[in-house]
């Protein structure tokens, strides 16, 4: 028995191990750079708020393996935290076929070969005033 726990405990560490978060976030353009804050205060929204807010930059993940759904809020809430954002409103959560070329024996008769990726997209907003204070303008990319 306890070796059947023994195999199972370290099956779901290999399991976890092999879960990984790419983490990509954009300002958009115009918008001030702020200093990062706390990420206790990020609220994570399904739905836009019901209270005036701006819009001011974008962030993707790209979940591989199985990630906790805990582990990728956790993931959004650091990278809105240094963008210096109250909040981020999830606005999509699909699947993309990724490099997949045609192949086949037949023209007639192709296949789809690639793999399917996962992005998970929040965009960041700040609620009447950011609680950052600001760095400066946001330099023009190169």
């Amino acid at each position: 028995m306890k070796e059947h726990s023994a195999i199972l405990i370290l099956a779901f560490l290999l399991l976890a191990g092999c879960s990984t978060v790419t983490v990509e976030s954009k300002l958009y353009p115009g918008v001030p750079v702020y200093a990062p804050i706390d990420l206790e205060g990020i609220e994570i929204l399904r739905s836009e708020p019901d209270h005036p807010y701006q819009k001011f930059g974008e962030i993707y993940l790209q979940p591989k393996g199985n990630p906790s759904p805990r582990e990728i809020l956790k993931r959004f809430k650091k990278a809105a935290a240094k963008m210096g954002a109250d909040a981020v409103i999830l606005v999509a959560d699909k699947y993309a076929l990724t490099g997949g070329p045609v192949a086949g024996p037949d023209w007639w008769n192709p296949e789809l070969s690639g793999r399917s990726d996962r992005i998970i997209i929040g965009v960041a907003i700040w609620f009447a005033e950011p609680q950052g204070k600001i760095l400066g303008p946001r330099s023009p990319a190169k």
